[in-house]
């Protein structure tokens, strides 16, 4: 086969047109300091990119639902964990009061104590995280508990259970309702209180103390379910936020280029193309009308 003028130069221009492409998609590579700039650089790579991203920010939200359930929770252990060193003053007032010897005057003392420590408790009780209140169920906008103690909150966890998604398909119930941890605390102080005003020594020493005792037993049982929700929470967290770092880095290795080896590549790239034009200007012979003259 005769190779023409028309067609040796053809190939030569394709093939200094693309040594050109080559030599321009390097320049935007280090320029923007990414190996995939559109779908057509690689779109295998591509596809994989999208994964990540995808991945990324489903993790993202996990963590970000997370976090806030864990400060939810860290709020409810704080309450809770006051409304445990205020139960340990009423019993300490109940010891105090048991005491037969004890004259009216100091009675009178104790119970008014405890009626401000009965109030601290109904306070508790309607802490707030954000702008919601905590023990109440799904009535988050108001308080579980009016000023006498009375609970006006839901009441029955399995309808009142607060969930968040923290990995696809698994969800965690971080709420605790009012009356199963604060009401009992409350009809104890009541109990307390009528005695101690009434004298009643014996009751107080027996049925008030026995009585205080387990309703303190059962802030117990929740503090413990409360922190065994919350380590469960950071181990996720921890679980999620090692996962990001390595779905990071794949992307990061998957779309990002290396500036160094993207700078010799160019400069490579770039004395090709000018060799390639040198070449070509030697190569094409001149046209017929140049020959004649």
């Amino acid at each position: 086969m005769r190779i023409t003028q028309t067609l040796l130069s053809g190939n030569i221009l394709r093939d200094i047109q693309k040594a050109d492409e080559r030599r321009i998609i390097t320049h935007e590579r280090l320029s923007s300091g990414m190996k995939l700039n559109r779908p057509s650089d690689d779109p295998v790579g591509i596809s994989f990119s999208l994964q990540y991203r995808t991945t990324l920010n489903e993790v993202d939200r996990y963590l970000g639902t997370i976090s806030e359930s864990i400060q939810w929770l860290n709020v409810t252990d704080s309450a809770l964990n006051n409304l445990g060193l205020t139960m340990g003053r009423v019993r300490e007032l109940a010891v105090q009061a048991a005491n037969s010897s004890l004259p009216p005057e100091s009675l009178t003392a104790v119970s008014q104590e405890l009626s401000q420590l009965r109030q601290e408790v109904v306070s508790l009780g309607n802490t707030m995280y954000g702008d919601r209140y905590i023990f109440g169920g799904h009535q988050t906008l108001s308080e579980p508990f009016d000023n006498a103690g009375n609970y006006l909150g839901d009441t029955i966890l399995a309808n009142a259970e607060i969930t968040r998604e923290i990995s696809p398909g698994v969800k965690m119930g971080i709420n605790i309702l009012g009356n199963s941890v604060f009401s009992p605390a409350i009809a104890a102080i009541d109990q307390l209180i009528t005695n101690v005003n009434a004298g009643n020594t014996a009751a107080i020493g027996g049925t008030d103390i026995a009585t205080l005792d387990t309703a303190y037993d059962n802030l117990l049982t929740y503090r413990s379910e409360v922190g065994a929700k919350t380590n469960r929470l950071e181990l996720a967290q921890n679980r999620l936020m090692d996962l990001q770092v390595q779905v990071s880095r794949l992307k990061s290795d998957m779309e990002e280029a290396d500036l160094s080896e993207t700078a010799v590549l160019l400069s490579t790239q770039e004395n090709a193309y000018r060799m390639a034009l040198m070449a070509a200007g030697k190569t094409i012979q001149p046209t017929l009308l140049e020959f004649l003259r």
